[in-house]
């Protein structure tokens, strides 16, 4: 065949796809216009692509991830110019069969809170906690209610606790509920989607926030009692000192129907039981009280049955977990592990970043590291490396924590280096790409994953262990991380990313103390964990050595003193 015959051929073959393309795009919109206000369509036999444009045509941008059926439930329900369905609402594995738009369920929603739902929020189907608790919140019951991350936890309590303030006298000063969070990104985030909701309320109810390391501002407003307060979200330990030591704060709690525990059991881990029995003691006891929690361990259940009325209820909305009790991870995330030698720690964190990030408009990635000194000092060695990247860890202010956690919630590419801190609870929303990197356990290699893979949504996540934690971690995550998903990165043509001369041209760009704080903060960390990780407690520091100067590219080892080796339960050098 002539090299013209060959040109004509496949020039005709191209229009030919193309017309293909433009006839199947052109009948999609056909059906997509006939269908749009149709109450009476059958969508359950339209193909995929009359399904994407007819969600397209009522508002609705579907992930690319939806598959055929998540397409058919979303377009199932009834379009409504000023409520479209929202594309965050797609997964099924979540959802309940009610919607707010249901007669039973709009009869008990104030005009104000299901215009926020549907046009702030652009939401119709209930997520099942949702559905489970909104009757229960609303009568009045107290309740322990377990439901999997990323499952539209928090408004299950903020809807019916905002619906008992509206419905209330609308002047009457006080604080009307009362949610207390762990940490300060969740308590905010809370506290946002409070104003969200209220943002079409004609009336003076107002969501106040209130967190360790902020001003005293909105401590006082609560004091002064001047104006009706439909939640105070709170973290603990801010609370519990206020209630204790500011005048009139204490006296303007003394009408609060609700308190709301959220991740209680992740206060208990944090060490805050005292400050929670002390919040618990100081509010009225005629109240409702709702634990929302992943776990019930033995100290919660003691709180439960000391401070919530008797016969209180379970509410249960997640799938069974595995056999042997371990917890459940988000089955639409793809889980991965690799295992390399420590001098390419720091590269092949980089390889997973650029590998991600490759070919994509858009990406999210969270890192997650051990320990708050690890953290800060990755955040800056990657920074130096060319990353756009933020960090949010406990050495930053709360200032400064909120304006990163703000970039990355509104970032089309952004990397966030973080702590456990934000490693549940937290819903940064679209993240794609969870990597972490050396110590975990199940349960927090599952909150960590939880961030990506949310709202039904796909997502991926990756481990990083360095050789000697192999071991450890392949034993403590059987369940989540069998062998076939582990493989090794010891090959520096597969580690394309950056070479040992970035890294060490970098790691000179970091200040000294950053890596002095990080390696001592490391074995600290590793030494109360080896017999997990399978490693001599006494070859700790050695490790880390190797890890910090090989793969980080610390240039010297800092010495630990005799008191501090002692503290971390080390043998003397």
């Amino acid at each position: 065949m002539t090299a013209t015959k060959a040109s004509t051929k496949n020039a005709n073959a191209t229009k030919t796809v193309k017309a293909t393309k433009a006839t199947k795009a052109k009948n999609a919109n056909a059906v997509a216009k006939n269908a749009k206000n149709a109450a009476n369509v059958d969508v359950a036999g339209l193909k995929v692509v009359e399904l994407r444009a007819l969600l397209k045509k009522r508002g609705v941008d579907a992930p690319a991830s939806a598959k055929k059926a998540d397409l058919v439930a979303l377009a199932s329900a009834k379009a409504n110019a000023n409520a479209p369905v929202a594309a965050a609402s797609s997964g099924s594995s979540f959802l309940s069969t009610r919607k707010f738009t249901n007669a039973n369920v709009r009869a008990q929603l104030s005009n104000a809170t299901f215009k926020a739902l549907t046009e702030g929020f652009k939401y119709i189907t209930m997520s099942k906690i949702q559905a489970a608790t909104l009757e229960p919140m609303l009568t009045g019951d107290d309740f322990f209610a377990k439901s999997k991350t990323g499952s539209g936890k928090t408004l299950s309590f903020l809807i019916p606790i905002l619906e008992g303030a509206l419905k209330g006298d609308a002047k009457a000063p006080g604080v009307h509920a009362v949610v207390v969070s762990p940490t300060k990104e969740l308590a905010a985030q809370t506290h946002n989607e409070a104003v969200k909701l209220l943002q079409f309320s004609k009336t003076p109810h107002k969501s106040v926030l209130i967190i360790g390391g902020a001003g005293k501002g909105e401590d006082m407003r609560v004091a002064r009692g001047a104006e009706p307060i439909a939640v105070l979200v709170a973290t603990p330990g801010r609370l519990n000192d206020d209630i204790k030591t500011m005048p009139g704060f204490k006296e303007k709690l003394a009408g609060v129907k609700v308190i709301v525990l959220d991740e209680a059991d992740r206060m208990l881990d944090h060490g805050f039981r005292p400050a929670v029995e002390a919040i618990l003691g100081a509010l009225p006891k005629e109240r409702q009280t709702v634990l929302i929690s992943a776990t019930m361990p033995p100290d919660l259940l003691a709180i439960a049955n000391k401070y919530m009325r008797s016969g209180w209820k379970q509410i249960d909305v997640t799938d069974p977990g595995s056999d042997d009790g371990a917890p459940k991870v988000n089955q639409a995330v793809t889980h991965r592990a690799v295992a390399t030698p420590a001098k390419f720690y720091v590269r092949a964190i980089a390889q997973a970043l650029d590998d991600h990030m490759k070919g994509r408009d858009e990406y999210k990635i969270i890192v997650f590291l051990p320990g708050v000194k690890v953290v800060a000092l990755a955040a800056a060695l990657f920074k130096a490396l060319g990353y756009d990247a933020d960090e949010i860890h406990s050495d930053m202010s709360t200032g400064q924590r909120a304006k990163a956690a703000q970039r990355f919630a509104t970032s089309k590419q952004a990397i966030l280096f973080g702590t456990d801190a934000i490693a549940r609870g937290v819903d940064f929303p679209n993240v794609s790409f969870v990597l972490q990197a050396g110590m975990t356990d199940q349960e927090t290699y599952v909150h960590r994953v939880g961030r990506t893979g949310r709202g039904g949504r796909s997502g991926e996540a990756l481990l990083i262990a360095a050789d000697f934690e192999e071991r450890g971690l392949k034993d403590a995550l059987k369940v989540h991380l069998p062998e076939s998903s582990w493989s090794r990165w010891d090959d520096t043509k597969a580690l394309k990313a950056r070479s040992d001369s970035d890294v060490t041209a970098a790691a000179r760009k970091v200040p000294a103390a950053l890596f002095s704080r990080a390696y001592k903060g490391w074995v600290g960390a590793y030494a109360s964990k080896a017999r997990d990780l399978k490693i001599a407690k006494a070859d700790v520091p050695a490790l880390g050595a190797e890890l910090f100067t090989q793969g980080m590219g610390m240039t010297s080892v800092p010495d630990i003193s005799p008191d501090l080796r002692k503290k971390m339960g080390l043998p003397a050098a």
